[in-house]
């Protein structure tokens, strides 16, 4: 934790000095490259990133605010819009941004992983760790979550078989998944035909099929796999957009 999110008071063209912004996602979304200026020095995206940078996080504010207007669309302004409400202490409209900036790219896992610091500071610590939970299904071993997991539940988030079936599936997945690395993919195929037999409720079974029929040649059988998948996790964006790409014509 590198600060806590508290108001920040300040006009339009006075800093905000240290300790009363939240350093915590603004540094992370620095870190990230939001809040920068784009490549053109005389870019408005440019101009609100300096106010940010300056401290004078009202301006700023406006001035993202006016560039999301102008592009709607673009997830990146909107992620930045949220770092610069977050700083202020403003975390539901950070929110409302961050919700549509997930919208328009579901499967970014630092958009869930900010959602979720907005949500623990407003105290909204169960919705927090879902967000944080997101951000590791899409990105797996995405470090901070993984922190942020940690610190809230002592559990780090990381996949565990919950029983000796589970870990026999996992088992052979991996055994699945080095196979696959050594192009025997007939093989690759039957051990995870008989991981589903032994735990036919994991995704990560039906997600390394689906993986493994694509490498070997077989669109209908990486289709087919997928969409045991969504019926295990029907809210799992990464699946549903896997799919969309499978099932466009080659």
């Amino acid at each position: 934790e590198t600060g806590a999110l508290a108001e920040a008071s300040g006009d339009a063209t006075s800093p905000v000095h240290d300790g009363k912004v939240d350093q915590a996602l603004v540094e992370h979304l620095q870190s990230l490259g939001y809040l920068a200026g784009g490549s053109s020095p005389e870019s408005d995206r440019n101009l609100a990133a300096i106010a940010f940078e300056a401290r004078q996080y009202e301006k700023s504010a406006r001035m993202y605010q006016q560039l999301v207007e102008r592009d709607p669309d673009d997830s990146a302004l909107r992620t930045s819009l949220a770092g610069v409400l977050g700083a202020l202490g403003r975390y539901e409209e950070a929110l409302a941004q961050l919700a549509v900036a997930l919208k328009l790219e579901p499967l970014n896992p630092e958009g869930h992983y900010n959602a979720g610091l907005a949500l623990e500071r407003l105290g909204r610590r169960d919705e927090a760790l879902a967000s944080y939970r997101l951000a590791l299904r899409y990105q797996p071993g995405y470090e901070p979550a993984r922190q942020a997991l940690l610190r809230l539940t002592g559990d780090a988030g990381d996949r565990t078989a919950a029983n000796a079936a589970e870990a026999k599936a996992m088992a052979l997945a991996e055994e699945a998944a080095a196979a696959a690395r050594r192009g025997a993919y007939p093989e690759a195929l039957a051990r995870l035909v008989e991981a589903a037999a032994t735990a036919p409720h994991l995704s990560l079974i039906c997600q390394y099929e689906s993986n493994v029929a694509y490498l070997a040649g077989d669109r209908p059988r990486a289709i087919r796999a997928l969409e045991r998948c969504l019926v295990l996790e029907p809210d799992n964006a990464l699946f549903r957009q896997n799919l969309k790409q499978l099932q466009k014509t080659p």
